[in-house]
């Protein structure tokens, strides 16, 4: 999904131009995936087909144009009343873009039983792959951990509160249903006590209240969660930027172990980040805790 907001971040690196985000998309442009892509211009989807071309992957890339108020109209406007950015109305639709995708005719024969979210600027400005030419495979799940029948959520946060990655989600037909039914249900709590939530704040909610609706696995850095789907031959010789737990194994215990023995979260450079996300997050999940008293009570 590709549609254009006025959000930014502190670091020029991630200003989230339409040329940056299709420099993002382009590095993974050759995983041989069927690519279903929400935009609202011809001219990205065109940039779009012009890059899986280059792979010879056009005919497995299907580019629909939706308007953007369109996925949840009334949830549209209430948002944008609260957050003229738009950005987390953007971030809260994944849940309906799939949904769209699993009943449009448009994608009869092209969607497939088990889908995976990929956000369109996943590895944004080559944070942990090095080098595009090792996307040339399918991605899959690599181990049973992973449950097709449920959301698959993905871990950066091995103390409370968790903060789960919004970029990569995973699950089969049912189970995405199921969600945006318990996105929708979350996102009317907070709308109704004025408070907007991104998709990574509404997945905590949902985490919290029904754990045993969800599975939820570590990873070990926001973009190495794709090591769960890279195939081995690939997954342990492909080229990062660091180290990834994830390329040697997938076993929970160890990578835990393996956060708090290299202690991620304090490496020079991303203290600050980190401290600043960590007051964010906290603040979220009193939000949280304190809205979810009312949701048990309806």
């Amino acid at each position: 999904m590709y549609y254009k907001v006025n959000f930014n971040l502190d670091s020029p690196r991630y200003e989230r131009t339409t040329q940056n985000y299709l420099n993002w998309f382009g590095f993974l442009t050759g995983i041989k995936n069927r690519f279903i892509i929400y935009v609202d211009s011809i001219e990205i989807a065109d940039a779009i087909y012009a890059l899986r071309a280059k792979h010879g992957l056009e005919s497995q890339t299907l580019v629909i144009q939706k308007k953007l108020d369109s996925f949840a109209p009334d949830d549209y406007e209430k948002m944008k009343k609260l957050d003229r950015t738009l950005f987390a109305y953007v971030m809260y639709c994944k849940s309906f873009c799939v949904v769209d995708a699993l009943q449009n005719p448009l994608t009869k024969d092209f969607v497939t039983d088990r889908i995976m979210w990929l956000d369109f600027g996943f590895n944004k400005s080559d944070d942990t792959f090095r080098k595009s030419k090792d996307f040339d495979f399918t991605l899959a799940p690599q181990t049973d951990l992973i449950i097709d029948s449920k959301i698959n959520f993905f871990a950066y946060w091995i103390d409370s509160p968790i903060i789960l990655i919004g970029g990569l989600t995973y699950g089969d037909r049912k189970s995405w249903l199921h969600l945006n039914m318990r996105m929708r249900e979350a996102n009317k709590v907070m709308l109704d006590s004025n408070v907007v939530l991104e998709d990574q704040g509404l997945y905590g909610c949902l985490v919290t209240k029904y754990p045993e609706e969800f599975n939820v696995l570590q990873t070990d850095g926001w973009f190495k969660t794709l090591f769960y789907f890279i195939p081995e031959s690939k997954r342990k010789n492909i080229s990062i930027k660091d180290t990834s737990i994830l390329q040697k194994t997938f076993n929970q215990d160890n990578i835990v172990k393996y956060i708090q023995d290299v202690d991620i979260f304090s490496k020079k450079g991303i203290q600050k980040f980190w401290r600043k996300m960590k007051r964010s997050v906290k603040r979220r999940y009193m939000t949280i805790r304190n809205f979810f008293e009312d949701l048990n009570d309806r």
